[in-house]
């Protein structure tokens, strides 16, 4: 039987768990998505996902991204259901659940352009 270790790491005053490979992210450090009309978004030179809330401000709004090589979207309504992977679907248009959550994924320092149409 194979002990699985984890670890807490803090991070600009929040908490990170981290195990079996994952990295998970305290729900506090999630800032809500932007309401400008168009924004980037770059993953940090840690290379962890950015997580967004999407308030009720942006709900029910279309999004279209663009997408870094080797990088991806993924959208969940307010369940935790997946909307769109943008990896799986290759759908860069999507349209912002209620109380949802987006993540951007990809390489340290990839950028993504976030237009709202």
């Amino acid at each position: 039987m194979t002990k699985e270790i984890i670890h807490f790491i803090k991070k600009n005053n929040f908490e990170y768990l981290t195990g079996d490979g994952y990295i998970y992210e305290e729900e506090a450090s999630i800032n809500t998505l932007p309401i400008n009309n168009k924004f980037n978004c770059t993953i940090d030179k840690d290379g962890y996902g950015k997580w967004y809330k999407i308030d009720s401000s942006e709900s029910n709004k279309e999004i279209t991204v663009i997408v870094p090589n080797n990088a991806a979207f993924i959208v969940y309504d307010s369940n935790e259901n997946l909307v769109n992977d943008s990896l799986i679907t290759g759908i860069t248009t999507v349209k912002l659940p209620q109380n949802g959550k987006i993540v951007f994924l990809g390489s340290p320092k990839a950028t993504f352009t976030v237009k709202y149409n």
